[in-house]
């Protein structure tokens, strides 16, 4: 009896032992987790040089799958009305690519207000009310948004994406769940060129600050003249760079009426300057002692002298040489 038993323990031992080795080579299917697909704004950061410029941004999905049965996105895309005014919407080829016969197309709107964008794209059923497969699957952009910057520099701010939908097949709400990202925007450094002509001929100066630029006079004469803003109390600073042949000699700069230091850099084309001063709305204005006009009023000046000086050293020599005959 006892050796009966002991043989059960052995058997039932090896038995497991074969299990656990079988078990070792038996591959259990995993089981996939639902993703939770994400709206997003690409790019996530972006920075701009210059008032007036334009900014745009797609709105995104990824991470969708066609087991959730999306067919329709809404989103609100808020932006700051003191920074940028809205410019345009496109709809992005996303849900296009699904919204083919026999599915009926696309439905796409959009309202802009004050300090957001609402939109909305629908791919349409067929006449029956039905969607046909592939359902929309994947990641791929649903729409473009631009804005032109209005103020700045130095600032920075947000798009927010919010009050976002992802609607299926059986329209109940609140849609599908799902993540928002949304992206920052800067404007440390503005990047100017204006072009003066005089004469015919035409001049770059180009100006990097982090202040706001204003009221630009590039009128011929002694100086430029031009207005900075920036917040209260924070510190400004400018580089001014301009072409020898349109000022040029001794340098000054006034702000606000007072001389203020300044570093200067000179090659044989181009004199660039730098100052810094301390932010609110001042008054620039840049002396040198030789500037375009000058240049041309010289030549005009000296053209005529030299013309004169020549007929009376001609005349003496003429007088001379008659004199001898």
């Amino acid at each position: 009896m006892l050796i009966n038993i002991q043989n059960k323990r052995k058997n039932l031992a090896l038995l497991l032992t074969l299990f656990m080795i079988a078990a070792a080579y038996v591959k259990v299917p995993a089981v996939k987790a639902q993703v939770t697909p994400t709206l997003y704004i690409d790019p996530p950061t972006y920075t701009a040089t210059h008032r007036g410029e334009i900014v745009s941004l797609d709105v995104n999905i990824r991470d969708l799958e066609e087991n959730l049965s999306v067919i329709a996105v809404e989103f609100k895309l808020g932006f700051d009305p003191n920074l940028f005014e809205f410019v345009s919407i496109v709809k992005g080829p996303f849900l296009d690519s699904f919204a083919v016969s026999p599915n009926g197309g696309t439905y796409f709107v959009y309202v802009p207000r004050t300090d957001y964008i609402l939109a909305g794209i629908v791919v349409l059923p067929d006449e029956n009310a039905t969607w046909h497969a592939p359902l929309p699957n994947g990641e791929g952009t649903i729409a473009t948004v631009s804005f032109e910057v209005i103020d700045g520099p130095a600032v920075t701010a947000d798009f927010t994406l919010y009050d976002t939908k992802l609607s299926d097949t059986t329209g109940v709400p609140p849609g599908v769940a799902h993540n928002t990202e949304d992206a920052t925007f800067s404007f440390p450094v503005e990047y100017l060129s204006q072009h003066v002509t005089w004469d015919g001929l035409d001049y770059l100066v180009t100006t990097e600050s982090n202040s706001t630029i204003s009221n630009i006079d590039f009128t011929i004469g002694d100086h430029i003249d031009f207005n900075v803003t920036g917040e209260t109390g924070s510190t400004g600073y400018m580089y001014i760079e301009m072409p020898r042949e349109f000022m040029d000699g001794t340098f000054s700069v006034l702000i606000n009426g007072i001389p203020t230091p300044f570093a200067i850099w000179q090659n044989t084309t181009h004199t660039t300057l730098y100052f810094v001063y301390t932010h609110s709305t001042k008054s620039i204005t840049i002396f040198g002692t030789l500037v375009a006009p000058e240049f041309h009023s010289v030549a005009l000046v000296l053209t005529p002298l030299v013309a004169s000086l020549a007929m009376a050293v001609m005349k003496t020599r003429i007088g001379k040489y008659r004199r001898k005959l």
